[in-house]
């Protein structure tokens, strides 16, 4: 059985250059996927799908995604 929940290191978290980088708005959409991801073991591979996990329009998720997929 998969455990509720995941470890976070907070240092590494908000030390990641990635992270450091992103708009608070990106950031949002990052957390939410990393936690579908543990959930589910990935995050869908559609921009239009991945939008409706975020809470986002499509449109605007396109510029959003350019700077959190690297981080999968």
């Amino acid at each position: 059985m998969k455990r509720p929940s995941f470890q976070f290191y907070p240092a590494d978290f908000l030390s990641d250059e990635s992270v450091a980088l992103m708009s608070n708005r990106e950031l949002g959409c990052y957390i939410k996927l990393i936690c579908y991801c543990w959930r589910e073991g990935s995050i869908p591979a559609s921009t239009d799908h991945i939008a409706k996990l975020c809470g986002e329009a499509s449109s605007a998720i396109i510029e959003l995604w350019q700077n959190i997929s690297h981080s999968f």
